[in-house]
Order: structure tokens, then C-alpha cells, then sequence
């Protein structure tokens, strides 16, 4: 499925930014059939003498042509392409030519011919922001141009607007009787495009006409659908799935996965959330209509989207209103303060510790393991510092401390952090794997390492299933891990020593 489209519309890819010079002179006075010939000629850009006409804004020569090239073929020269595969009337459109687009209609042009590109008149007027761009959406609408005809996306003229913010445009296509519960590839109706792109005054005249608030509905969401991250986005990698806590095998840790992007988000409310965009968001709360706890379709909250995108203000608007700060997301486990811990956003951590969140999920998660399996050192800093009662030992379903999780995902520092805050290297999990078994199994030797220079004896100790460090590296092939436990115990594995081993 393609992504939202970037606003303005393009009309193609030659440039009509620029009008060329044409004489607003009469044709040759030559037969009719020869004159069309003439008219049918194209320029070295491949673009029409009626294509010319139209971007160069010359009303009398479109007034002297389009009789000619109305009498042919039933008028299917005044529908042509150019090089770029906009038709006549699309460039008038997307130019902003009103009485061009009266002048075409008049003559037969269709007002709902897209251009290659999947794009009708409509969709290119409605998609800018000028005045004349305005006069050319009510000028179509009049003339028979259909209202809710989507684009290549599944975006109608309506969605477009909203996308852009044409103020002036909205008002007129809901006069037409444009649709707001129409959604496109994405799933997202018009009000919905307006607050993801922050466009709050197109709000009040979208809601005040629906019926139905978008948290009622459950639209039909394609579960890969992808959703467009501009790039002043400050989220990193995505994920377009929602992982729970592995039960597979308990030798890895708890999965805390969550994707940073909805797919897509079921409410305007849960996008604006998302988004940041704080005005959008205090509109939909101000309105009465939207419960602040309501679970898209993957059991999120918009306080859980604020959080996992790091929207602060957003968080506290939110909470202002009632939402839930302990809820947690539906499957996973995760509480809107995981999420934040999660990734990275201590600020709104901070916040929502403060207003009443906890350090424990129900699935066994802390905050601690949680900042420590992504190796946040931020955030591990953070709850070290200013949350009482901390437990560094605090043990999740499967017994991983948070120092198991960050030596067996390869973060140093927080280890480093965590060894020298007091946690114990010698506590083990549920298969009674020390942390240095989880940092060997994965191969991380920075991290065994400095498991190894806090707790040498860990070198002595057996899991269930009765493997030291180096057979676990060994069984693991990681070699330079084995390599490292030689070197610390200073002994060969040849004299049997490793591992309190004695040879035969």
C-alpha cells in the first residue's frame, strides 16, 4: 500500500512552474483539417498547443482551438495527455485556472479524467492552498465533478484538504456532500488525515458534521498497511508487529517489543496523541465525544502512543482528562511508563512517574529491565537515581534481572552502570544462568568481561543444566568468548581447572 501522499500534488514530472510565451494570435487560416494538424502539434517539451494554452493562461487561444478540437473524435483530443500525462484540464487544476477549467468543461473536457499518475482535477485543486485553487474545486463540483473520487491512494479531494489544510476548500466539498467516513489504503477517514498532519482548524467543520465519532467504529485495517514517517520524525527503526513475551524457550529473555508506528492508529484521537499535535488533540478531548482510554485495535491507548513517541504535553493533556496511567497494552503487558522507559523518552518517564505510574507490569516487567534490555542508559540513570525503593534485583517472569538483560544484549555501559549501582552478578535466573551464561551465550565479550573483572568466581558456576561459562561458550561457538575466559582465568583448558573440572 503506498503512503500518505506528501502535499502539494505534483502535477508531473515537466515543469509548469513557469508560463511560456505565446502570441495570442489566430491560427492559420487554412482548411479545418489542416488546422487541427497544426493544433495537434507539439513543442519541443512535448506538451500541446492546447496543453500550452491552458498553462500559459491564454483564454483566447483556448476560446479559438477548443471549437476546432470539440468537433473531432467526440472531443477526445481535449482529454489527450501530455508528456507528462496530465490531460488539459488536470494542468488547469493543479494550476489554479478556473475559467480555463469553465472554458474545457464547455467544450466536452471531463471533469473526472485522471491524469496517469491516478490523480482527477479535483484531487489536484483541492491538494493546494491558494485562492485560485479554491475558485477551481467549487468551479468543478458545479460542473459534475464527482466528490468522493479517490486517487491511487484510496484519498479523495476531501482527504487531500484535510492533508494540506485548505481551509476554504473543506467547506465547499462538504457543501457538496463530500464523505468523512470515507477511508482510504490506509484506513484513515479525513478527520483522521487532518490529525496527522496537525491541522486543527479543519476539525470543528469535519466533527460537527459527523455523526459518529471514529472511536465507535472499527474500520477494515490491513495489518501491514505501512504508515509515512516524515523525517523530522524522532523515531528510529519500526516494527509492524506487536511481539509478546517469547514462551518458545526460556534460555532467551523476555521479548518487550512494541512497534513505534500504529498500523494504522483506529482514532483521530489516538493520531493525534501519536503525532504531538496538541491542538488537534485538545479539540477531540474539549468535545466530549472521545473516551481518552479507547484501545485501537492492538489493545494501544493514545497515552500509550504519546509515550512510546515521546509527547510530553500531549501525556499530560491526556491524563488531564482521565486517562488511565497504568493501563497497559493489550497482550504485552506494557504500562505507558514501559513504554517510555522503553524507548528512551525520559522527560515523559519522569512525568508519568510522578502522576501515580508504576515500576512493575503484570507480565513481570520493571522499568529497570525494560531500559536496560535496550540499553537506555538515560533512563537507567534515571530510575538509579530518583525512584525509591528501587530493586535492582528485581526479576522478571523468566528470573532475568535487569543486569541479565543488558549483558546478554550487548550494552556495556549499562552494565558497567548496573554492576557498580550494586546489582548482583551472581544472581541467576529461572534455568540458574548467571548473567555472565547470558553475555556468553549471545557473544558478548565487552560485557563478560566486565562480569568477569567484578565476580571472577563467576568462571565456577553451573546452570541447570550443569555448563559453566565456557562450555556455554563453547556449545554457542563463541570462541572469543572462550578465548577471554582463558585469558582471565589464566589457565589452559587443557589442565582441566576451568569450570572446577578435574581431569582423569
Amino acid at each position: 500500500t503506498a503512503p500518505l501522499s506528501s502535499p502539494p500534488r505534483r502535477l508531473s514530472k515537466t515543469n509548469h512552474s513557469s508560463s511560456p510565451a505565446i502570441s495570442p494570435k489566430a491560427p492559420p487560416s487554412v482548411a479545418s483539417d489542416n488546422l487541427l494538424l497544426e493544433l495537434q502539434k507539439k513543442d519541443a517539451s512535448k506538451d500541446s498547443l492546447l496543453h500550452l494554452a491552458v498553462i500559459s493562461g491564454s483564454l483566447r487561444i483556448l476560446e479559438l482551438v477548443l471549437p476546432l478540437m470539440a468537433r473531432q473524435k467526440e472531443g477526445v483530443l481535449l482529454d489527450a495527455y501530455d508528456e507528462g500525462g496530465n490531460t488539459a484540464i488536470c494542468l488547469a487544476a493543479g494550476l489554479g485556472k478556473d475559467k480555463a477549467i469553465e472554458l474545457l468543461i464547455q467544450w466536452g473536457a471531463s471533469p473526472n479524467k485522471k491524469n496517469k499518475e491516478g490523480d482527477a482535477p479535483l484531487h489536484l485543486a483541492a491538494s493546494n492552498i491558494s485562492d485560485g485553487h479554491t475558485q477551481c474545486v467549487r468551479m468543478l463540483l458545479s460542473k459534475g465533478a464527482e466528490v468522493d473520487l479517490s486517487d491511487s491512494n484510496g484519498d479523495t479531494s476531501l482527504h487531500l484538504a484535510c492533508a494540506v489544510g485548505a481551509m476554504q476548500s473543506i467547506p465547499i466539498l462538504l457543501e457538496f456532500g463530500a464523505s468523512l467516513t470515507q477511508r482510504n489504503h490506509l484506513g484513515l477517514n479525513p478527520a483522521e488525515i487532518a490529525c496527522w498532519f496537525g491541522h486543527e482548524k479543519a476539525l470543528p467543520s469535519l466533527l460537527s458534521l459527523s455523526s459518529t465519532p471514529s472511536s465507535a467504529r472499527t474500520p477494515p485495517f490491513s495489518s501491514s498497511a505501512p504508515v509515512s514517517i516524515p523525517p523530522s520524525s524522532p523515531h528510529g527503526t519500526t516494527s509492524n508487529s506487536l511481539s509478546l513475551p517469547s514462551s518458545s524457550s526460556d534460555s532467551e529473555p523476555p521479548r518487550y517489543l512494541h512497534p513505534t508506528v500504529p498500523d494504522p492508529p483506529v482514532t483521530a484521537l489516538h493520531i493525534a496523541a501519536f503525532r504531538g499535535h496538541i491542538h488537534c488533540l485538545s479539540l477531540l478531548l474539549e468535545s466530549n465525544q472521545w473516551d481518552p482510554n479507547q484501545k485501537d485495535s492492538e489493545g494501544r491507548t493514545p497515552l500509550h502512543l504519546a509515550s512510546l513517541s515521546g509527547q510530553r504535553d500531549c501525556i499530560q493533556m491526556l491524563l488531564h482528562f482521565g486517562s488511565e496511567v497504568n493501563e497497559e497494552v493489550g497482550g504485552c503487558g506494557l504500562t505507558a511508563a514501559g513504554l517510555a522507559a522503553k524507548y528512551g523518552h525520559v522527560e515523559c518517564l519522569t512525568f508519568l512517574v510522578t502522576h501515580g505510574a508504576g515500576q512493575e507490569m503484570s507480565m513481570g516487567a520493571h522499568l529497570l529491565h525494560l531500559a536496560s534490555a535496550e540499553g537506555v542508559v538515560p533512563v537507567v540513570m534515571y530510575l538509579l537515581e530518583s525512584v525509591r525503593g528501587l530493586d535492582l534485583e528485581c526479576k522478571d517472569r523468566l528470573g532475568w534481572t535487569p543486569l541479565h538483560h543488558a549483558a546478554h544484549n550487548g550494552h556495556a555501559k549499562c552494565t558497567e552502570i548496573l554492576l557498580n549501582a550494586g546489582a548482583n552478578a551472581l544472581s541467576q535466573n529461572v534455568r540458574e544462568d548467571t548473567p555472565l551464561h547470558s553475555a556468553i551465550s549471545k557473544g558478548t565479550k565487552l560485557c563478560a568481561k566486565l562480569l568477569l573483572d567484578s565476580k571472577p568466581q563467576l568462571l565456577q558456576t553451573k546452570n541447570k543444566l550443569s555448563l559453566c561459562p565456557l562450555q556455554t561458550a563453547v556449545i554457542h561457538k563463541q570462541f572469543e568468548c572462550v578465548d577471554l575466559i582463558v585469558k582471565v582465568s589464566g589457565k589452559g583448558v587443557q589442565d582441566g581447572s576451568l569450570c572446577g573440572m578435574k581431569r582423569e
